[in-house]
């Protein structure tokens, strides 16, 4: 095992200190990331007292602006050209206000009506999720595929990215509650708490632009006589449309982000509301983050053995057991632990796949339609995640408002429990069926040498 990257062919292999730098990265944007995504619509309902509902439709807003954002964000990563290549150079322009903007959700004015406290929150949110994630984000995943064509190395980026990104959340899960209670369990607290994870995401996120290098060139970047050239963007999103596999790989990477994003969101309710021990949480979340951990350490060995589709379909297996084990037993502690183990381990080794998945979905693009589309291609995988996430925060505020869930109470009425557990495992197990169902009619690991030795005559003559 080395610890350098001795080469700069497309195809290397990298050493361990490229891989960590590249997963920490994820570990920075993992860290604000797990506090949105587990804790911003709880203080919004919980200490700042505003309507779910109101929340949630602010939320899915966004994140239909996303959508259109990470398509320009992938644009330009495609068309970037610097002496820090195409995606490296959003890495260090925008990891500092993404840092500060995170704290900025938090600072909600409280003397102030509702009506500006709601602008408020849109308004920040909007810079945080539409503008500064998607800037970061985007150029981010479409590193992966810049930094090595070695299939193989891109399925341990996406394990190293996983892992960071998972510890994250774990980190997040841990010690958010810990630490706002010991701040004085108050606004101010929540705002102390995301300085300090703030200033720490952006460090990492630095770390990743130092110790990464760009090596792929796509073909189409280069015309004969070795200058750049663009492709149209109706060219770019034809040939995505086009592919099968990279359309089917977004439903199942949308469906696997929203599935993490609902449980995450509704988990602190659901040990709030329906087991009435908001401890409780810590011990799930633990569980869950680390038997994600575990998953991602061992996802490579089961990739190696068995391919990425392969370990993706064990994963989804997984996934949909420990959310019906949830189902049958919802109130036993010691088996609610075991369902979360087995649902978090089956979403580890799924995740872990991703990132190849998507890096050879592009090669096949690149392959069969003659033009390649890294950012864009990635940008559409960014969406997924942050469409996934937002969209079931804002799922998650109107299922709580159609069970009128009320947070200044302690008691909730029944329909508002029974909203609470639909979203912690109903709704997720619809979503976790339809993605085994759409993996299984996934075979592009069995063309990729092809595939493969193809592109590498093309840009061999571009070179």
């Amino acid at each position: 095992m080395k610890l350098l990257t001795n080469s700069n062919e497309s195809n290397t292999s990298l050493g361990v200190l490229e891989r960590l730098a590249y997963a920490s990265g994820n570990l920075g944007n993992g860290l604000f990331a797990a506090i949105i995504s587990a804790f911003l619509l709880f203080f919004y309902t919980n200490y700042m007292h505003l309507n779910p509902g109101i929340i949630g439709t602010i939320f899915m807003a966004v994140r239909i602006t996303d959508g259109i954002t990470d398509l320009i964000m992938g644009r330009i990563v495609d068309k970037t050209r610097s002496k820090h290549g195409q995606a490296r150079i959003w890495i260090l322009r925008t990891c500092i206000p993404y840092s500060i903007a995170t704290v900025l959700l938090f600072t909600v004015p409280v003397g102030a009506v509702d009506t500006v406290k709601y602008v408020y929150v849109a308004i920040v949110y909007m810079l945080v999720s539409a503008i500064l994630t998607t800037a970061f984000a985007v150029p981010y995943v479409s590193l992966a595929a810049l930094l090595t064509d070695n299939p193989y190395e891109r399925g341990l980026l996406g394990v190293f990215s996983m892992f960071s990104g998972t510890f994250a959340g774990m980190i997040i899960s841990g010690l958010t509650i810990a630490m706002v209670e010991a701040f004085g369990d108050n606004q101010n607290a929540w705002i102390k708490m995301a300085i300090i994870f703030a200033v720490v995401g952006a460090l990492f996120e630095l770390v990743s632009f130092f110790g990464t290098k760009e090596r792929v060139k796509p073909s189409h970047n280069i015309n004969e006589d070795g200058e750049h050239k663009h492709t149209d963007i109706r060219v770019s999103i034809g040939s995505l449309v086009r592919n099968k596999y990279w359309v089917m790989f977004i439903i199942m990477s949308f469906g696997l982000w929203m599935i993490v994003g609902l449980q995450n969101t509704a988990m602190i309710y659901y040990c709030d509301s329906v087991l009435m021990d908001k401890g409780a949480y810590a011990t799930l979340a633990l569980t869950g983050n680390v038997s994600m951990l575990g998953a991602l350490l061992v996802a490579f060995v089961f990739m190696k053995k068995l391919g990425k589709e392969n370990t993706f379909r064990i994963g989804m297996v997984l996934a949909v057991a420990g959310v019906v084990i949830m189902i049958f037993f919802p109130t036993v502690m010691y088996i609610l632990i075991f369902g979360t183990f087995v649902r978090s381990v089956g979403s580890g080794l799924a995740a872990a796949c991703m990132t190849g998945i998507l890096a050879d979905t592009l090669d096949y693009s690149e392959w069969k339609n003659g033009v390649s589309v890294i950012g864009m291609g990635m940008a559409a995988y960014s969406a997924c995640m942050k469409l996934g996430s937002g969209i079931s925060a804002a799922l998650w505020g109107g299922v709580l408002n159609i069970g009128n869930y009320n947070g200044a109470v302690g008691t909730q009425l029944p329909s508002a429990i029974m909203a609470i557990k639909a979203g912690f495992y109903y709704i997720p197990f619809a979503v976790a069926l339809i993605s085994f169902i759409l993996i299984m009619q996934f075979d592009l690991d069995k063309k990729h040498d092809k595939i493969h030795a193809d592109l590498e005559e093309r840009r061999g003559r571009t070179a």
